[in-house]
């Protein structure tokens, strides 16, 4: 038997108003829970850190101070846990190693770190961020030695105790600090109240910022938790005898925020970074900038998301740090974090909650070598410091780029010169890596440098082998600290440089200018770079040097035929001549032969082998094709000065322009061509040809049955033998790219190629087939089958492609078949029509499937194994049926309030059927009291039933025969019920005398029985 409970609801006015009956919705908000380990189970990456325990002797962090046990620990190497879940009362701390984990006040600094603050709402009183400038022990809110929780959260001061002012008040606070804090509870009234009580008004209206503010439960704030300004005595409370002042906190930069109890475990990690930014020489007071919710865990910034959920908004202040406030005796500061819960009776639970931190950077120490220089590209040299006091290590020498180091030395470039500023960095040792670095360089006058960001000003090159192209950019006009203006570009580092990538080299490309007129020479004044990341800052300079002309002039004749060509060898001999206009003393030791081979890599040579100015290069390994090859000359050793004894005081580079030689290498060989394009694209289902010619280079006849076609798709070669024994020069061939070869939605790289008789294989032709991944779908006739156990179950329904314009043939497509997950035998479709869609059956009888639901799933595979998502019909193989076809939810029409019984007809059209199959049924419902909906008073009246005689029976609380059917057919038969009743017959509603106003609900059990 089937119990369907259907709901009724009911809207009863006064005499002025109108009775309706409304629908009530079923549908109740599903509370979304999550436990901590799933959390942890989502946490981002994150730093291994170590805490005090006898196994880390030398921890990045120490313990603090804590209360009842609650003793900081760090789980699996990297999450620091701060615990007071259990307590009421608990109070944890961890903070850094003073030795080795700490901020360098004269160095730019930065950490990060994702902060989990619990998921229930419990009693904690949230956590904070901490600076302070302390010795062990570690400073903690204490009153009288006793650490103090509650509102200070372990920072701020305790107005628990009398204090008698603000100063008083600032004592008990952990001195010589500041803090951010993420308070989860909040101390104090709502709205402008100066109503409170001694240790629990902190968080009260924020008077005296920015015209005053209120703070929600939770926020995120800072201050000096040990600055008297920080706290704001603004009334009193206790007994006569016992009277305390109780004190604002004056929050800075206060930010609603949710920080835990977070909606989704994905938005309870939350990201904060703090940059920590020196003051300037004359001042006191630096800079720190927070962000909080900057990124989610996935580490994409949260404004990339179309609505950001409230509790991840990203907040971020800019702080104006004072020094002063710490009482500093060295550079460092301490930081660190500290937690509390409540007293209980403030808690909404009596148990605090974890705090738990991930971190991302920690500061740090690195060791690193710098140096500076200039590769001359044009001239083959380089411009180096050779004074150690120059740079950051003492032989500059040392860390060059290892192509650099064979080149020669030089002093002065030429102009139009093509030149490479480069700034090497070498990581030496440290606790961190060296990452995100930045590099400001000043560009030097008298250089031409690359400002169109579409062109490649340089590159920098890692050791790993990576590579970063940086683009041309307009520079930024500075002033050093004489107020003399300079060009500077900045380039961020992309890569990290570690103590498994030790160097980076930015290379930034510049030419050097032409002269001024009546000018020999101008002076390059030097490039100066400073490359900073969190960790690590340095200064490097490049050397001033010269542009200048040479009043001399080296020439290279070529001496041997040009262009030559050589037959069937893969040897060329070049032979050429040098000489300056007016230098005489040079020799052949002096200069250098470089030569390129088809704008490969130079070789550098040089013939003492052959008379002065006179030198040969024999070349080997030449291919059958056309080359060209590059040859200059060079002389580093060129004299520009002399001392006093006559000897070159100075040198200078000289080169010649270049020459071109040509040499052709022929060999006969099979030649195939086609003016087929690269790019083809398979339509429909067709395979794909290629149509081209064939011929000899040098003009030699041949037939096609001494040749093999070979065409290799996804790497198989399917070969084809030509036919045609006529002998000819020039050939035909059509190459048949085979469908089922080919892949879809990947480029498929197609190679054809012939061989002849003798072996000798032709050039190749490389080609890119695409078979478009467009979707083969199957739409559905009807997904919800019913056959009897005597017929046939059919699934129908139409393929085709999603574009709707891929013809194919019913021929091409095959019906994978899986019932009750069992696969059956594939179906091809028959049919050689080619048309953008098909239809198709496929009979099942049901004797086979036998009486049940069955689940059948089908899917369509084309010829190129493209594949449709599975569409899954539910088959019910049935020998018989009942099923009951009814609405759920019904109403009466509206009436008006009257002193007189009135019988109330249904509104609208009521849905009472009855499918049967081979079964004899009966119908009775019964209903419930109508209870109003807001007051629950019961209706003075309920449900009744009247029969076509007229029979009246009531409904409630007591069953009522509806229909009845003893026929038995083994077709499907429908009664429809409700449509057989009229406005006077079947289910009514009968309302007494003065109905009381409101709207009434009430509950219709239905009762089908297959029986009679």
């Amino acid at each position: 038997m089937k119990n369907l409970r259907k709901v009724i609801h009911i809207l009863v006015l006064s005499i002025s108003m109108i009775l309706v009956l409304l629908v009530l919705s079923g549908t109740k908000a599903k509370a979304v829970t999550y436990n901590d380990d799933e959390v942890y189970g989502m946490a981002p990456d994150s730093l291994n850190i170590d805490i005090t325990s006898p196994l880390s002797p030398d921890p990045l962090f120490v313990n603090g101070k804590y209360t009842k046990g609650f003793s900081p620990t760090v789980q699996d190497g990297k999450r620091l846990v701060l615990p007071t879940s259990g307590s009421d009362t608990a109070i944890t701390s961890a903070w850094s190693n003073a030795d080795n984990n700490y901020i360098n006040i004269n160095q730019r600094q930065n950490i990060s770190f994702w902060i989990y603050m619990g998921r229930s709402n419990s009693s904690s009183q949230g956590a904070a961020f901490v600076l302070q400038n302390a010795d062990d022990p570690i400073s903690i809110a204490n009153n009288n030695g006793t650490i103090v929780g509650g509102e200070t959260i372990g920072v701020w001061g305790d107005d628990t105790h009398s204090r008698s002012n603000e100063s008083a008040l600032a004592k008990t606070a952990i001195p010589d600090s500041w803090a951010l804090e993420f308070d989860t509870l909040k101390n104090g009234p709502d709205g402008s109240t100066t109503t409170g009580d001694a240790g629990d008004y902190f968080d009260a209206y924020q008077k005296n910022w920015g015209g005053g503010r209120s703070l929600e439960s939770q926020h995120v704030a800072w201050g000096y938790p040990g600055d008297a300004s920080t706290y704001e005595a603004i009334g009193t409370s206790g007994s006569l005898l016992n009277t305390k002042k109780y004190y604002l906190q004056n929050h800075q930069d206060p930010e609603n925020l949710i920080t835990r109890m977070n909606s989704e475990k994905r938005l309870a990690w939350h990201h904060v970074t703090i940059v920590y930014n020196p003051p300037e020489s004359d001042s006191n007071i630096a800079t720190l900038t927070y962000k909080v919710n900057d990124k989610d865990i996935y580490g994409i910034d949260f404004n990339h998301w179309g609505n950001i959920p409230f509790e991840q908004s990203e907040i971020g202040h800019t702080v104006p740090l004072d020094l002063s406030k710490f009482n500093l005796n060295s550079n460092k500061l301490r930081f660190g974090f500290v937690t509390a819960s409540a007293p209980s009776q403030m808690a909404v639970i009596d148990d605090g909650a974890n705090t738990n931190i991930l971190f991302e950077t920690l500061p740090g120490l690195i060791q690193a070598d710098t140096n500076a220089y200039i590769v001359n590209s044009t001239g083959q040299n380089k411009i180096i410091e050779t004074d150690p006091h120059q740079t950051t290590n003492t032989e500059p020498n040392l860390i060059l780029n290892s192509e650099d180091k064979g080149l020669a030395t030089a002093t002065r470039a030429h102009p139009g010169d093509s030149l490479k500023f480069k700034y090497l960095l070498n990581y030496i040792s440290g606790r961190s890596n060296i990452d995100n670095a930045t590099a400001k360089i000043s560009l030097p006058d008298n250089i031409n440098f690359e400002t169109d960001p579409s062109k490649q000003l340089g590159e920098i090159k890692y050791e790993d082998g990576n590579s970063q192209i940086i683009n041309g950019q307009t520079p930024t006009i500075e002033k050093d600290a004489d107020g003399n203006p300079y060009k500077q570009i900045t380039v961020q580092l992309d890569h990290s440089v570690s103590e498994d990538d030790k160097y980076a080299t930015i290379s930034i490309d510049g030419k050097a200018t032409d002269l001024p007129i009546n000018s020999q020479s101008i002076i390059v004044p030097p490039s100066h770079a400073q490359i900073t990341s969190d960790q690590f800052k340095a200064d490097l300079e490049t050397k001033s040097f010269i542009i200048s002309t040479i009043n001399d002039t080296l020439t290279l004749t070529k001496t041997s035929t040009d262009p030559q060509t050589v037959y069937n060898t893969d040897k060329a001999s070049l032979t050429g001549h040098w000489a300056f206009d007016k230098l005489t003393t040079a020799t052949n030791d002096d200069i250098e032969i470089h030569y390129s081979v088809d704008g490969g890599a130079e070789t550098v040579i040089k013939d003492t082998a052959h008379p002065k100015g006179d030198f040969q290069l024999d070349l080997t390994g030449l291919t059958a094709q056309k080359h060209e090859i590059t040859v200059y000359a060079v002389n580093h050793n060129y004299p520009v000065a002399y001392d006093d004894d006559n000897k070159v005081s100075e040198t200078d580079t000289i080169m010649s322009k270049p020459v071109t030689y040509t040499v052709k290498v022929e060999k006969k060989a099979l030649q195939i061509d086609s003016k087929s394009g690269k790019e083809l694209t398979a339509t429909g289902n067709m395979d794909v040809g290629v149509d081209g010619t064939q011929s000899y280079n040098d003009g030699s006849s041949f037939k096609n049955d001494d040749l093999t076609l070979h065409t290799v798709v996804n790497g198989t070669d399917t070969t084809t033998k030509l036919s045609g024994s006529d002998v000819i020069t020039s050939g035909k061939f059509s190459a048949n790219i085979q469908a089922k070869y080919l892949k879809v939605g990947d480029t498929n790289p197609v190679e054809i190629y012939m061989k002849d008789a003798d072996g000798l294989e032709s050039n190749h032709l490389n080609y890119n087939v695409t078979v478009p991944d467009t979707k083969l779908t199957i739409t559905p006739d009807n997904t919800d089958i019913k056959a009897l156990l005597t017929e046939n179950a059919i699934i129908g329904g139409k393929i085709n492609y999603a574009d709707d314009t891929t013809n194919f043939k019913p021929s091409d497509i095959t019906l994978n078949i899986n019932i009750d997950g069992t696969d059956q035998d594939p179906v091809k479709l028959t049919g050689d029509t080619s048309d953008v869609s098909t239809k198709f059956q496929h009979a099942m009888s049901g004797e086979s499937l036998q009486t049940g639901e069955h689940t059948v799933t089908v899917t369509a595979t084309d010829i190129y194994g493209r594949t449709s998502d599975p569409v899954t019909y539910k088959v019910d193989v049935i020998d018989k049926s009942l099923v009951l076809d009814s609405s759920p939810t019904y109403h009466f029409k509206t009436i008006n309030s009257s002193d007189e019984t009135q019988i109330v007809p249904r509104a609208d059209d009521w849905k009472l059927k009855v499918e049967s199959i081979n079964s004899t049924w009966a119908l009775t419902a019964q209903c419930t009291e109508l209870h109003e909906r807001t007051t629950g008073n019961d209706l003075a009246g309920g449900l009744i039933y009247t029969n076509s005689d007229g029979a009246i029976q009531s409904m409630q609380d007591s069953q009522v025969k509806l229909a009845s059917d003893h026929t038995v057919s083994m077709s499907k038969k429908i009664t429809d019920i409700a449509g057989e009743w009229t406005q006077s017959n079947g289910i009514l509603l009968k309302v007494m005398p003065m109905p009381v106003r409101g709207t009434y609900d009430g509950t219709i059990s239905w009762n089908l029985t297959e029986s009679v």
